[in-house]
């Protein structure tokens, strides 16, 4: 039973730290978010007054100056050194453990056991379902409200003045836990099935355009290959040798150049074509995996993924590369890539015919640089959003998730851009020091 019941929480995952780190950066936009409210919650209710006796409004004042505290190091996890960050993940969710089912189920039983005390649990329980996976929302709601417990035995044990729980209290406790577990559990679990739902049936749209594409430019070449090879023209048949026949091809020097560049395109298209579906698949991550993340060379980083990158010769010709520079940052290379691949995608995509794109480095930051038509002041504040975009046929999840990855490496990426004349666009990606 317990080996049933530890395969059910930790079946993907080789123990609780990984688990964690595969969670940590898809609510990493909650952060802010959560840390902001909880954090003026846990205050406002002091500036309203109580009637609570004194011994335990010190201790409800000491819980939530705490809770306080995490929060506020939670608002401050961009400016925590470069090492200090792959502990967010653990301490994001201690944090909400402490503010959510523990602190609420604590107060309730040093409070007495009151109505307003109980009122809170549940609320407690079902903001967690909000934030946090079916999974982790089990564990963390029934730990949570057991250290509660716990630590309310533990001051009753150390002879702290606490006002006895009765028979129904308890009951009440254990009801409200019970059925609040329950009912968020039932929630996230419709919920992520639409979401699973939403993911496929997008998937399924955005992998089927590609293919659409792919096999539409291997018609193209297929077909310059069928009609230079209908020009070919055996001129004699050679003598054999070892059993193998040859044969004297005449062909028109510029049928032969047609038909050795249709060969060329069809294999870069291809390789093209498997490395947009890969970019694709890693744009709709919603996490960031941290396991691999070593101290890096920003140049070699650039210099590898053009080295990868499927360019055009036009392509060659605009792209104007400085990287005297370097810098050090702590990340992954295959995040770098392919957010990189992004970025080029959407210069290449957006920018004028004859345009140039300029790459460099300053100090500890990156610039990507066009002069192409530009961005209007009314689409640029949205460009990172998720599913914005003003291309058709595009999806807009690229840009989202170059703002992922860097948020991820503990840095910023921000776009600026003018339309009409000098036009231009220009993305602006900024490393921590290290």
């Amino acid at each position: 039973m317990k080996e049933q019941l530890f395969q059910f929480f930790f079946k993907d995952d080789k123990n609780m730290i990984r688990l964690f780190l595969k969670r940590v950066y898809k609510y990493s936009a909650t952060y802010t978010v959560f840390s902001a409210f909880l954090g003026l919650n846990y205050i406002l209710p002091y500036l309203m007054g109580s009637e609570v006796e004194t011994h335990r409004y010190n201790a409800l004042t000491v819980i939530r100056l705490l809770g306080v505290f995490m929060f506020i190091l939670l608002l401050l996890k961009n400016y925590w050194p470069i090492r200090m960050r792959k502990y967010l993940t653990p301490y994001w969710y201690m944090t909400i453990l402490y503010a959510l089912p523990f602190s609420t189920t604590f107060s309730y039983l040093i409070m007495g056991g009151t109505k307003e005390g109980l009122v809170s649990i549940p609320l407690a329980i079902m903001m967690l379902s909000a934030i946090v996976t079916r999974r982790d929302f089990i564990i963390l709601a029934m730990s949570g409200t057991a250290l509660g417990i716990v630590c309310y035995h533990l001051c009753a044990l150390g002879h702290v003045k606490l006002i006895s729980i009765d028979l129904l209290a308890r009951q009440h406790l254990a009801y409200t836990c019970v059925f609040s577990v329950l009912a968020g559990s039932f929630f996230i679990k419709r919920v992520a099935a639409d979401r699973r739902l939403q993911t496929l049936e997008l998937l399924g749209e955005i992998i089927g355009t590609e293919i659409e594409n792919v096999v539409a430019m291997n018609k193209a070449h297929v077909n310059n290959i069928q009609f230079s090879s209908d020009q070919l023209h055996v001129e004699r048949r050679l003598p054999s040798e070892d059993h193998q026949e040859f044969y004297l091809i005449k062909v028109d020097k510029q049928v032969y150049l047609s038909f050795k560049e249709a060969v060329d395109n069809l294999v870069r298209d291809n390789e093209k074509g498997a490395q947009t579906l890969h970019r694709t698949l890693a744009n709709l991550r919603q996490e960031v995996d941290m396991n691999d993340f070593t101290t890096l060379s920003v140049r070699q980083c650039i210099n590898d993924a053009l080295a990868l990158y499927a360019l055009t010769q036009d392509q060659k010709n605009s792209l104007f590369i400085n990287l005297d520079e370097d810098f050090k940052f702590y990340g992954s290379a295959y995040y770098m890539q392919h957010m990189l691949f992004n970025l080029l995608d959407n210069t290449f995509k957006h920018s004028k015919k004859n345009c140039t794109i300029e790459v460099w480095i300053d100090s500890h930051k990156l610039y990507i640089r066009d002069n192409g038509s530009g961005i209007s002041k009314e689409a640029l504040p949205y460009i990172f959003d998720p599913f914005f975009t003003t291309a058709q046929g595009a999806m807009g999840i690229g840009l989202t998730f170059c703002k992922l990855v860097m948020r991820a490496f503990g840095g910023t990426v921000i776009c600026k851009s003018k339309q009409g004349t000098k036009s231009f666009a220009e993305f602006i990606l900024t490393f921590p020091q290290m």
